[in-house]
């Protein structure tokens, strides 16, 4: 369970520090919002791996 709940927290927080980072270029509110919520997509996948395994 430990895992899992890592793997959630750690790609959306890692993405909005990147998002931060390249704000000097300013990408568009829809960019991130885009960034973000495939990272979502992609942390509920393996989640969902993770729990299919145990």
């Amino acid at each position: 369970m430990t895992i899992t709940i890592g793997v959630t927290e750690q790609r959306p927080r890692n993405l909005v520090g990147k998002v931060k980072c390249s704000e000097m270029g300013l990408p568009s509110r829809a960019d991130q919002e885009a960034q973000i919520n495939s990272a979502r997509k992609s942390a509920t996948r393996v989640r969902d791996r993770l729990r299919a395994r145990v």
